[in-house]
């Protein structure tokens, strides 16, 4: 009977894992309000549960940010780099947080953020907004993730920095893997 239950289970997380699998494409804006700069990027996202994400950008060409498991490879604004997030506190801070917030696990992204959250759902949307306690150097001071309510699929992501900074991933064109 264990073998069974067992077997049940884990077919079970494979199904949740396979459809945890995505492509689409993608548009990042940044805004600066220090230097009112709002800079555009586009690209094509792959995504594949628990901790395989590829970010390839058409516009600039070249570019790119994956993350294979806690390894984080980038060629972004002319840097390229190679990052062990389990290394890296602040990589590893980004890397868990894309990962969580794409996966649906807001709360551990409002755990891991120390941050506050509410939920707005409208017009077949969930709107997570999470919003840091108390104001640091580094990290968020807020981030909203907006999910289908249908199927959980993340829409668009933003993530605002203490400094103001603030980055929106918007996914369209999502097809399930």
């Amino acid at each position: 009977m264990k073998r069974i239950i067992c077997i049940v289970a884990a077919a079970l997380l494979g199904l949740s894992l396979s459809a945890q699998s995505f492509t689409s494409d993608f548009t990042q804006t940044r805004e600066n309000p220090a230097s009112g700069r709002k800079i555009t990027k586009t690209g094509t996202m792959e995504f594949t549960a628990p901790d395989q994400l590829a970010m390839i950008y058409s516009k600039p060409d070249g570019e790119y940010m994956i993350i294979d498991g806690p390894l984080v490879r980038m060629e972004m604004d002319g840097q390229t780099g190679d990052i062990d997030s389990s290394k890296n506190p602040r990589v590893g801070g980004l890397r868990a947080t894309l990962l969580n917030c794409i996966l649906g696990d807001w709360e551990k992204a409002a755990k891991d953020n120390d941050a506050e959250s509410s939920v707005k759902k409208a017009g077949g949307l969930k709107t997570v907004t999470l919003t840091a306690r108390k104001a640091a150097t580094r990290g968020y001071s807020s981030i909203v993730i907006v999910y289908r309510e249908k199927d959980s699929m993340v829409t668009s992501i933003t993530l605002e920095q203490f400094s103001g900074i603030k980055d929106t991933y918007t996914l369209t064109n999502i097809k399930s893997k």
